[in-house]
This record gives C-alpha cells, sequence and structure tokens, in this order.
C-alpha cells in the first residue's frame, strides 16, 4: 500500500496560504506568465485543502478548519462574483483579494506557521520545465468519454440543466489537447476553435479510487463556455502514477 507524505503534503497546504497572504507584487511573481495567476492561486490552495481535509482532518483544531474554509468561501464568493474577479488587476487592487490576504494571515497563524515568501513551484504548471502538460492531437478514449458523461450525470448544484445540455452537445466535437506530464491521468480539452484558457467553472466533482487503489479527486472544468479540462488528481498527496478511474468507484459531491 502506497503511504501518504503526511509532511509534504502540510508544507504544500503551507505554501499555498503564504503565497495567498503575500503582496499582491510576490504572488505575480512566483507564478509564471503563461497561466491565468489569479486562478491559479485559488486552485492550488484548494487542492491542497481538500488534500488535508481528506487525509488528517482528524488532527486538526476546529479553529484550523474554520480558517481555511474561511478561505475556500472567500474564494467561492469571488467565483459567483465573476470573471473580472480573477484577473492580475482584480489581484493587486480589489478588496476581495485584500480580504483574502487577511484571511490568509489568520490561518497561517492558526496553524503556528510563519509569514515568509514561500518556494515557487512554477515548474508543475502546464508549460514549466518539469511536469508540464503535452500537447497531443487525439480523440477521447472510450474510458475519458465515459467519464465526462458520468459526470455531466452529477452535475454541481449550481449548474443548470441548461448548460448540462450545452456540454452534453460538446462531447463528440470534443478532442484531447495535452496531457499531464505528472503521471497523472488529467487532460485538456478543446472543441473546434482551438483550447480555452482564464478562470474555469467546476461542472462537476467526484472522489473515489483508480483501479490502482489510489484514493483521487475528479474535476470536470469549463471555460467560456466550453468543457476545458479533466482534471484526476491524488486526495493522498501521491506522485505516482495511476490510470483513470471509472464511474463505478467514483461517488458525486452533493
Amino acid at each position: 500500500m502506497q503511504s501518504v507524505d503526511r509532511f509534504g503534503i502540510y508544507e504544500r497546504l503551507k505554501h499555498s496560504i503564504q503565497l495567498l497572504a503575500c503582496p499582491s507584487a510576490i504572488q505575480l511573481k512566483l507564478l509564471p506568465d503563461f497561466v491565468n495567476k489569479a486562478e491559479e492561486l485559488g486552485l492550488d490552495f484548494d487542492l491542497w485543502r481538500e488534500i488535508v481535509l481528506n487525509n488528517f482532518r482528524s488532527e486538526l483544531s476546529a479553529g484550523q478548519i474554520s480558517s481555511i474554509e474561511s478561505i475556500d468561501r472567500a474564494l467561492s464568493n469571488l467565483d459567483n462574483m465573476g470573471a473580472e474577479h480573477w484577473t492580475e488587476h482584480a489581484v493587486r487592487k480589489s478588496e476581495e483579494w485584500k480580504r483574502l490576504r487577511i484571511l490568509a494571515l489568520a490561518a497561517l497563524e492558526s496553524f503556528g506557521w510563519p509569514r515568509e515568501t514561500p518556494p515557487s513551484h512554477a515548474d508543475e504548471y502546464v508549460g514549466g520545465p518539469a511536469k508540464g502538460h503535452t500537447p497531443v492531437e487525439r480523440s477521447l478514449s472510450q474510458n475519458e468519454r465515459l467519464l465526462v458523461e458520468w459526470l455531466l450525470a452529477h452535475p454541481s448544484t449550481d449548474v443548470s440543466n441548461s448548460d448540462v445540455s450545452r456540454y452534453r452537445s460538446q462531447i463528440d466535437s470534443l478532442h484531447v489537447s495535452a496531457m499531464c506530464g505528472c503521471g497523472c491521468p488529467t487532460v485538456d480539452f478543446a472543441l473546434h476553435a482551438g483550447r480555452k484558457f482564464g478562470a474555469s467553472d467546476i461542472v462537476a466533482e467526484a472522489t473515489g479510487k483508480s483501479p490502482e487503489g489510489v484514493s483521487v479527486g475528479v474535476i470536470l472544468h469549463a471555460r467560456q463556455g466550453e468543457l476545458s479540462e479533466l482534471e484526476v488528481h491524488s486526495t493522498q498527496g501521491l506522485d505516482a502514477t495511476f490510470s483513470l478511474p471509472v464511474p463505478d468507484f467514483l461517488e458525486a459531491y452533493d
């Protein structure tokens, strides 16, 4: 059985919160120019928050859980406010991002972590030199299609029926435009006009097991009204190769 890297997981949560607490100039400097920097600030925190809560919730105090959930709610509010709040200008100037920094500082205090500039993890982003997404051009595999169809049958509560219908109509035209190089089965999608970038909408989320028994989270993303990414990540914090999960071993988020 594969072990959970407890120290490494907590370190990455710490780094994500430290970055959220940094001044905007440092936040933007530590992220690569080819990503939506505002979006990546939120996604990185959300990934490690989920992994920590899935593995170590019982270790956390009520105050620690409350502090990271406060950040999560603030990020969700930004989603509800629209794409204009997920820009570099917003990171620099908006009151919402200033409040996020205050919440991040409170979270650092609750964990006893220092207020300092974290190391850069830019090599892990799309296009980075170590763990990037490799451009490809192929049709969806049968398993990818089945998983997308299952996720659309279990959408997030804030996704309307009309949106689900629109996304379903896109499946036949979807193709895979990039694959993650870290060993996970995450893929980027594109339609006829090409891959979409920017802040994403979460269409559906699920948790479960890969065929190898690795605990995974699955997120179906859309950007600018088009299905754009099937993200599959280990919720155990493992840097290991694993296969695409099948719907029979997944449970949708409520």
